[in-house]
């Protein structure tokens, strides 16, 4: 999937963890023995129940807490201040950018969370997008994913781990990242936060928003929802097969691919606002991703608006100045309202 150009606008239990940085597994538990390649015999039996509490308990299980956390870099500009830090992750040390008002505040801040795009041919990642539409009156958290460098100036920041690891294991980064936030920055109103971000970052705000009950609202564009589908293994090839297959038995690999799917499970009560955003003629990620989840948060009972913009694909969405000027003023009116 190809990352959004506009995307910042606003991104022992180690084996339980996703952090193996091998893609060695999902810390399922799993007693398989097969040694048969999965992706040749791997069925999309129907889903049961079994297969969502297993994926529910690994969750549970996850030590995220902020460990070892360590400032790497920091920067004062007239407009904001920028601090990245190290911290690890399971076993991998990761690194996330927190941006907060270059002016003295001592008043509560509201949270806006970005979430980044997937570029399998670029796994770096910079903060000009962010700083440019930074809102100066809140804390701006940018997670950088496992497998790929942060780039702000002329430091690189390199967050360890399988690139691979592109969903289930993102949300962990991100979640682990928060949790950092909480532990260092008294002004961040960590009990209600938005997150936003679009295509694999819309898929790990809607996973956020089922996993964290810090998540008051969500923002989440062209964002694909269920990979437990033989249509999409057929339409991502290698990439899907690097996400979920390799390295993984088969219990492991159909928890991943579950664990990855936002589609499968229910959004918190602590969410009070679902926003999705659809190209209707998106290739990358199709327009049944978007009108499915709307469909499941409905029947959830949830409080979701549905934005479908027939026309326009993964891409030349951003050309839309209808969309961007409703994706910018989501983070606008929450930031004002909290």
């Amino acid at each position: 999937m190809r990352i959004a150009h506009l995307i910042s606008l606003l991104f022992t239990l180690l084996l339980v963890a996703c952090g193996g940085g091998s893609g060695s597994g999902s810390g399922s538990g799993s007693t398989s023995s097969s040694t048969t390649t999965p992706s040749e015999v791997f069925s999309f039996r129907a889903v049961t129940d079994e297969d969502l509490n297993r994926v529910k308990t690994t969750w549970a299980q996850r030590d995220l807490s902020a460990k070892e956390v360590s400032l790497a870099y920091e920067d004062s500009q007239p407009n904001y201040h920028i601090r990245i830090y190290k911290h690890k992750v399971g076993s991998n040390f990761h690194f996330g950018a927190v941006i907060t008002p270059s002016a003295i505040l001592t008043k509560p801040l509201p949270v806006v969370v970005t979430v980044d795009g997937l570029n399998q041919a670029n796994p770096s990642m910079t903060m000009d997008n962010s700083l440019r539409d930074y809102k100066s009156d809140s804390v701006l958290v940018v997670p950088a994913f496992r497998g790929r460098y942060l780039r702000y100036k002329n430091q690189n920041f390199f967050a360890e781990g399988d690139f691979c690891d592109a969903y289930d294991c993102a949300t962990d980064d991100t979640i682990a990242l928060m949790n950092v936030v909480e532990a260092t920055e008294p002004r961040a109103k960590m009990d209600k936060i938005l997150v936003m971000g679009y295509s694999r970052g819309g898929n790990v705000a809607l996973l956020l928003g089922e996993r964290d009950k810090r998540v008051d609202t969500v923002v989440a564009g062209a964002s694909p929802v269920d990979f437990y589908r033989q249509q999409v293994r057929d339409r991502y090839g290698s990439q899907y097969t690097c996400q979920f297959f390799t390295g993984k038995t088969i219990d492991q690999t159909r928890e991943r691919i579950l664990a990855s799917s936002p589609l499968h499970f229910a959004i918190l009560p602590s969410v009070n606002k679902v926003h999705l955003f659809q190209g209707g003629s998106d290739d990358v990620v199709p327009p049944w991703n978007g009108q499915e989840m709307n469909d499941r948060l409905i029947s959830q009972k949830a409080n979701v608006s549905f934005y479908l913009y027939n026309g326009y694909g993964h891409g030349d969405i951003w050309q839309n100045q209808n969309f961007v000027n409703t994706w910018q003023q989501l983070t606008s009116e929450f930031i004002a309202s909290h």
